[in-house]
Formats: structure tokens, sequence, C-alpha cells
């Protein structure tokens, strides 16, 4: 989930476009969860958020829950890590199960000058990555040599645990990075892509797939539809087509 800050300094749970959209950074917090959703839901707080994975882990005790929140917005990390101790110390929640990603890496750099021991995986945009203003899929396009130099600097220079990366944009030497510096993956294989782009996205899917079984680093992968991505897996593994319509329902939307 992405965290972002109300008006009054609290942490809440929203999609970057729904941010941009509400204005959340010009209300309260009252305000923003008296917003009505679909089937009367609501906009969360980040302590609210954080109380239900801690219970629903309670409930679930056998596996460790892995909790991706990306810090978006200025002023969020301290705020952040103020209720995630909060949360700790009434709710058992282990703060090493919460991974931290961010496009931009100073906030990153802010997480790890207050919590020294925080799960902190820089993110990269497509854009970034390739030095391309363009949008979409990356295609062949080799990395840009000064934003990988600077990727691999950042790793090592606050001690992270993975890389943010779309699916999509893995290639053989970010594998051969992370492998090097022990590192892991969060990874997202939405869209819009073309048609051509399926069977790199399953294949780089099999590769992470690959790579989580050999690596002591979490690798994380957000997918829409679970039982789809289980099914890309499955096929993965036994080396099958390109499933057009596994790869659609894994990232939520249609290829064009």
């Amino acid at each position: 989930f992405d965290i972002f800050m109300s008006k009054d300094n609290v942490p809440v749970i929203i999609h970057r476009q729904g941010a941009i959209d509400l204005k959340v950074s010009e209300l309260t917090k009252d305000q923003i969860t008296a917003i009505a959703l679909p089937d009367n839901q609501r906009i969360l707080t980040l302590e609210e958020c954080l109380v239900f994975l801690a219970e629903l882990n309670t409930r679930y005790s056998h596996k460790k829950l892995l909790i991706n929140a990306e810090l978006k917005g200025p002023g969020v990390v301290e705020k952040t890590r103020d209720i995630i101790e909060d949360v700790a110390r009434r709710h058992n929640l282990d703060p090493q199960q919460i991974y931290f990603d961010a496009l931009e890496w100073d906030r990153l750099s802010h997480m790890r000058a207050v919590d020294p021991c925080a799960n902190i995986m820089p993110a990269l945009s497509t854009a970034r990555l390739f030095n391309t203003a363009g949008k979409g899929s990356s295609g062949d396009k080799p990395y840009d040599k000064d934003a990988f130099a600077e990727l691999e600097a950042f790793i090592v220079d606050q001690r992270c645990c993975g890389i943010d990366v779309m699916t999509a944009d893995l290639r053989p030497e970010m594998l051969a990075l992370a492998q090097r510096l022990n590192v892991g993956f969060c990874s997202y294989p939405q869209g819009p892509h073309p048609k051509a782009a399926a069977a790199a996205i399953q294949r780089n899917i099999g590769i992470l797939d690959d790579f989580a079984r050999q690596s002591t680093q979490p690798v994380i992968i957000k997918v829409e539809d679970v039982v789809a991505t289980r099914a890309l897996l499955n096929d993965c593994r036994q080396g099958g087509p390109t499933a057009l319509d596994k790869v659609e329902r894994m990232m939520g939307t249609r290829l064009f």
C-alpha cells in the first residue's frame, strides 16, 4: 500500500492516483476517513491498517506476513515510524515484517536514519532506469549506465534489502546485481503493456520464481489475481507456452 499524509499529519492508506484526485494533503484525517467508498468501505489510517494486519497475523501465526509499504508524500517517514513502534508495542507487530520502498530515495535514506534496522528497497521507474521520458514497456532497451550505477551505490550505502522494479524491466544484469549484493526483489507486472510484451512478462515471473527459491532474501510480487499468478507460475515451471489470459488476469489489465 501507499502511505500519504493528511493535512493534520496523520498517515493514511490510499493509492497515488486517489491521493492526487482527492487532494488528501488538503484534507484532515476525519475528512478523509469520512469519504464514502463502494461496498461501505472507507480509507484507512496507517494505524488502522497495521492493527488489522497484526491481528490477522495472530490468527495465522504459522507464517509472518510480508507488508510492503511505499513512502509517498512529504513528511511521511517519522510519523510512519512512530505509528509502527506504537502498534508493535500494543499489538505484537514485528517491524521486520514491513518492507519500505519509494521512488524518492531520500525518503528511504531518512527511514534508514530514524531506524537503522528498517527494511528498505529503492524503487525505479521505467523512465529512470532507461533514461527515457516515455511510458509503457521498456522493450529491449538496455539500462542507463548512470542509473544502474546509482542503484548499486545506493544499495551498498544504505544497506538495502531489495530492489523495487517493474517485472517487464528485469534484465539479466539486474538479477546478477541482486545475487552479488544479496538483495531480494519487490516486483509488479502491472501495465500498460503491448501484447508483444506478454512472453517477456511471463518469462520474468518465472525468473523471479527461480530467484526466490535460491535467495535468502524475500521476493515480493504484487499482483491483482493471486490464483491466475499461481497458475502462471506453474506454467513457467513446466515450460508452457505464453498464457495471455493469465498474464492479463495477473496484471489486472488488458494488454493492448
